[in-house]
């Protein structure tokens, strides 16, 4: 896009030389404009450079770390859930204790346990609660334990609050910093059950409580075949408990192109790691596919002898997807803010090349070299204004102007003009739906959409074939599946279907990224799909994307229902009043531009003051005459055009408002303009658009005498 901006600054400058051919006939100015050009050019370059590099470094430093906040803050709290639910449900002691095993805070399941308080229990005065016969034996299994940094498990005998000992299994585990120490240790004392009807009791009650857990419970053995699967297991993965016992994870759940890495985390449980923790594909009884956060533990026996692994696993596929909406609205928003900055400034020069080429078009007749030459300058320039166009459409920054609209009626007028856009080896076929309620848009934008939509279906059916186009209404729920993020609310959907070579993922992954094109170098700027996709998300809605390789695509736009009448704002009148001798107040920090309004207004028969700046125009307007209009920028440095107009309507509200800018970020002006508070001029804009416009927000409301008296 780059060789295209110079190209069109280069004809800017060309035209200077132009100017000075025909107005001093000096042939030698022409190499002055061609520095004036390279200047222009390079100055160009530069501030898309700087706007560039900026915005990508923002946007990369904060996509970074709002993904990594994100995913910390999801880990933490999932986390704590798993530790809150297996806390909640299990029938023994857990307890923490600092790198050389004392108790350091206070213990509730310990002192209800044993009756010791926290100030007897604090520091190893758990110990005397511990059989006496068992504390020598129990001290030394902990002490191997922390000298080797690993789990230990043991039995003693433990004094209860009812008065008596009860045989306990201790289990310790310790959790190590990054550099390999100990940090601390969290354990469980569970009491051993006592035979007969109590100990099925007891071991009926740890099954229940293993039912209840919320995340999916599996045990497997040595030979890593499953021998226990809970409820939470089926819901997940689908399987019912007889159909997975016995069988290996792979033989169910793990699809086969994860199997080698199944099978190397089971490896390294078995061989010496003390957890493991991963997200890894898997795949239901159904055959979907989805994605589990698994945290495995081995299991051994009192003599370290590897038994099994312990699993936990939990569906994270619907917050991974969320998260990588997340990054790709971070992404496409940061892209944005630089199609906005780059506009805006290419805007203003092709408002002062459209505005001198017109000028010197009138004393340049076509059929001579100069106006060839200006004819293939205004060619370029228009080339240059649409990709401008495209950009603000896909950063959705332009002005729209909404009205209530029938999309059948909308398809229904646009099919002629759609019928000599696709050719004749297309055929259009409609498939309109009754009693779809009405839409609040642009029409101009959505007619936009719709041809941009109906060419890229006929450049995938170079032989031919059928394009329909289709429309409905829906009604998304609360709860319910919604494409984007769309609110509930009832929709009107406008289907384009072709029969051509389809897409692949990775394409479909891209389609409405800016700049991204499958035609090849030169053969189209990668702007079609991406501006389709502003001027839907703009006006409210989505649009999505289905496609089959040798079946073909569909894209479909979610447009909302319109909730009330929008005022329709009436168009200018065919017939311009060029002319006035009013007063115009002209606020623009670009002086090209400035210079240029100001000539042509004058030209007109204004009065024109100018300021370079808001601040400069509040002085200004305190020591000039009356102001009839107020003719601004919006986007400028220090204060903006919108804060211009609140302040000078504070003192005038009666005073007449025309913005102007190559687009505008301000919610505030763009509901002025769409509500008709307000006009808007769209950069670049020829002289003659200009004129007509200033002389439409004056003539407004004025009796009919005195607004003829201008013509």
């Amino acid at each position: 896009m780059v060789f295209a901006l110079a190209i069109a600054a280069g004809a800017a400058f060309a035209l200077g030389g132009l100017l000075v051919v025909f107005v001093r006939r000096v042939a030698r100015e022409r190499d002055q404009t061609a520095a004036l050009l390279r200047q222009a050019t390079d100055t160009l370059e530069s501030r898309v450079r700087i706007r560039t590099a900026g915005l990508a470094a923002d946007a990369d430093g904060l996509r970074h770390e709002l993904a990594e906040r994100t995913r910390a803050e999801d880990e933490l709290r999932a986390n704590e859930e798993r530790f809150r639910a297996l806390v909640s449900t299990s029938v023994a002691i857990v307890w923490r204790a600092d790198p050389v095993g004392e108790f350091e805070t206070e213990q509730p399941e310990w002192s209800a346990f044993t009756g010791q308080p926290f100030g007897e229990h604090r520091g190893h005065g758990w110990l005397r609660v511990v059989h006496p016969e068992d504390q020598e034996p129990y001290r030394g299994a902990w002490a191997a334990a922390r000298s080797e940094r690993r789990e230990f498990e043991t039995e003693h005998r433990l004094w209860h609050a009812s008065g008596e000992y009860r045989r306990m299994v201790v289990r310790g585990v310790p959790i190590l910093d990054a550099d390999g120490t100990v940090r601390e240790w969290v354990g469980t004392h569970t009491e051993v059950a006592h035979e007969g009807a109590a100990g099925a009791d007891e071991r009926t009650r740890l099954a229940f409580q293993l039912e209840l857990l919320p995340l999916a419970y599996l045990l497997s053995d040595e030979a890593n075949r499953y021998t226990y699967w809970n409820s939470a297991a089926e819901r997940v993965f689908g399987f019912a408990r007889a159909e997975v016992l016995g069988k290996r994870p792979f033989e169910v759940v793990v699809p086969a192109r994860a199997r080698g890495a199944a099978e190397s985390t089971f490896a390294r449980l078995a061989t010496g790691d003390r957890d493991a923790h991963e997200v890894a594909e898997n795949v239901t009884k159904s055959g979907r596919e989805i994605l589990c956060e698994w945290h495995h533990a081995p299991l051994v026996d009192a003599a370290g002898t590897f038994q099994g692994v312990l699993s936990l696993a939990q569906d994270v596929t619907a917050a991974r997807r969320h998260e990588d909406q997340f990054r790709q609205t971070q992404k496409m928003d940061a892209i944005c803010q630089l199609a906005g900055g780059v506009a805006h400034d290419f805007n203003n020069l092709l408002t002062i090349i459209n505005g001198y080429t017109r000028q010197l078009i009138a004393v340049c007749p076509e059929g001579t070299p100069a106006g060839d030459a200006l004819g293939e300058v205004r060619a370029a320039s228009a080339r240059a204004t649409d990709l401008t166009r495209q950009l603000l459409a896909f950063g959705r920054l332009q002005v729209l102007r909404p009205q209530v609209l029938n999309v059948n009626g909308l398809v229904t007028e646009a099919q002629k003009v759609l019928t000599k856009l696709v050719g004749g080896d297309v055929r259009l076929v409609l498939a309109l739906g009754t009693n779809l309620g009405l839409v609040s848009a642009d029409p101009d934008q959505i007619e936009q959409a719709l041809a941009t939509l109906c060419v890229y279906a006929r450049e995938a059916m170079p032989q031919g074939g059928r394009l329909t186009l289709t429309t409905d209404a829906v009604d998304l729920h609360d709860g319910g599946p919604a494409p984007g993020d769309l609110a509930p609310g009832r929709y009107v959907r406008l289907m384009v279907a072709d029969t051509g070579y389809g897409m692949t993922v990775d394409v479909k992954g891209q389609i409405f990224e800016p700049f991204f094109s499958t035609q090849g170098v030169g053969k189209g700027a990668g702007l079609g799909l991406a501006s389709v996709y502003g001027i839907v998300k703009q006006s409210g809605g989505h649009i999505v994307v289905d496609s089959t390789i040798g079946v073909g695509t569909t894209f479909t736009m979610y447009l909302p229902a319109a909730a009330k009448p929008v005022p329709v704002v009436p168009k200018a009148a065919a017939t311009p009043r060029p002319r006035g001798g009013e007063t115009v107040l002209l606020v623009e920090d670009e002086r090209p531009v400035r210079v240029l309004a100001a000539l042509t207004l004058r030209g007109a028969g204004y009065k024109v003051a100018e300021a370079g700046s808001g601040e400069e125009a509040l002085e200004l307007y305190k020591t000039r005459g009356p102001i009839h209009l107020l003719l601004t920028d919006v986007v400028m440095s220090g204060m903006s055009g919108r804060e211009l107009a609140d302040a000078l309507r504070e003192q005038d509200p009666g005073l007449r408002l025309l913005y102007m800018s190559g687009y505008t970020d301000d919610p505030r002006v763009r509901h002025g303009i769409e509500s008709a508070d307000a006009e808007f001029l769209q950069k670049p804009f020829e002289v003659d658009d200009l004129l007509t416009k200033v002389r439409q927000v004056l003539s407004a409301n004025e009796p009919a005498a005195l607004a003829g008296s201008r013509a």
